[in-house]
């Protein structure tokens, strides 16, 4: 792992800070909250170059990219909301439609 990436993943125990407050390095809740943050960090920068590499090298234009996120977007919505019965994302936030929800978040912490 190169030096600018470990830097990079320091931002992870920033942010478990951030909502956590000071914890132990074993804390488990701390840890598996990292692992998520690093992940994000990880995808976001893998991500961000592979689109400029593809831009750069003339596969595709940014425009074309963006076309393609957002109908890459609108098929994982539709999957999360086949995947989640009753919810919905919409512009304003999540809607959700009783009665075709109440076993979706059965059991969900409040």
């Amino acid at each position: 792992m190169s030096a600018a990436i470990r830097r990079l993943m320091k931002w992870a125990d920033m942010f478990v800070r951030r909502e956590l407050g000071t914890r132990s390095p074993k804390d488990v809740q701390a840890r598996a909250l990292a692992d998520q943050y690093q992940t994000i960090l990880t995808l976001r920068m893998e991500v961000s170059t592979l689109t400029r590499l593809l831009v750069e090298a003339g596969v595709c234009t940014v425009n074309e990219f963006d076309e393609a996120r957002d109908m890459e977007a609108e098929l994982l919505n539709h999957r999360l909301e086949t995947s989640f019965p009753g919810l919905k994302a919409t512009d304003e936030g999540i809607v959700v439609t009783l009665p075709d929800a109440t076993e979706t978040i059965r059991g969900w912490l409040p």
